[in-house]
């Protein structure tokens, strides 16, 4: 199963073709995509679905996210798959809890520590720096307010693009879009992911400085760069996620 990206620069439509999504381009082949090799689809641009499709894919528990020009999600979609070892029910029980949201704070708050720690690490700093720190040593290394600004942008298309991902792992564990919790809990898992790819991304800001200097203008779009990056760094994304869902999964049976 792979993500399936739609780039709409030019008006895209897609139907459901049987088995399969059948994306249609003017002025190019009909593409067909089957359901059962997409684990979640990105739909940038100019982007149209029939209600078959969507609802396709939500019975196939495939998230379906749509950005928005500057790389924000402006939608999502997902459907549900079945609760298979109980995570869903443990969290729906963790929620009956009148003290849940202050538990829920203090784990949330360990994942983003443990994530940053996890950054620092991989970057050859100390467990014990902070993500502010980190910030600074980033934007002092890439040279100063251009990187300042190269990096919200990179961080905030990288977290519209961590979503789907996200979405596809709870959609795994039972969850479905009417689900309200999703609100607190997707917000620290894409957080998660974000910090598990910044060493990757203070390279491809350094790489993307020199390029700028040579060329002395700015890319159109950093888009299809990230996306990249993203996907070559699927593994690691995989890895962080398992863990503070894991992590999450021990933590709501001890708070049984």
């Amino acid at each position: 199963m792979k993500p399936l990206y739609l780039n709409g620069s030019e008006p895209t439509q897609v139907h459901l073709d049987g088995p399969a999504l059948r994306v249609c381009i003017p002025g190019s082949a009909v593409l067909r995509f089957p359901l059962r090799r997409v684990s979640r689809v990105i739909a940038n641009g100019k982007t149209s679905w029939s209600i078959d499709a969507l609802l396709a894919c939500a019975d196939q528990g495939i998230s379906v996210s749509f950005l928005a020009p500057d790389g924000t999600t402006r939608a999502r979609w997902i459907g549900r798959l079945n609760d298979r070892d109980g995570f869903l029910q443990r969290w729906q029980d963790f929620q009956d809890r009148p003290d849940w949201t202050d538990l829920f704070r203090q784990w949330s708050g360990a994942a983003r520590r443990r994530a940053i720690r996890m950054c620092a690490w991989r970057m050859g700093w100390s467990p014990k720096t902070d993500s502010r720190s980190i910030t600074r040593f980033l934007v002092q290394s890439l040279d100063g307010n251009r990187s300042a600004a190269g990096l919200r942008q990179a961080n905030r298309i990288l977290r519209s693009l961590a979503e789907p991902k996200v979405l596809e792992a709870l959609a795994q564990r039972g969850f479905s879009a009417p689900d309200q919790s999703l609100a607190c809990l997707v917000p620290v898992l894409v957080v998660v992911v974000t910090w598990s790819l910044h060493p990757q991304l203070t390279q491809w800001l350094h790489d993307n400085g020199k390029r700028i200097e040579q060329s002395g203008k700015q890319p159109a779009s950093s888009l299809p760069a990230l996306v990249e990056l993203f996907e070559r760094n699927i593994a690691t994304i995989d890895f962080c996620l398992r863990d503070a869902l894991n992590r999450l999964q021990r933590f709501l049976m001890d708070c049984q």
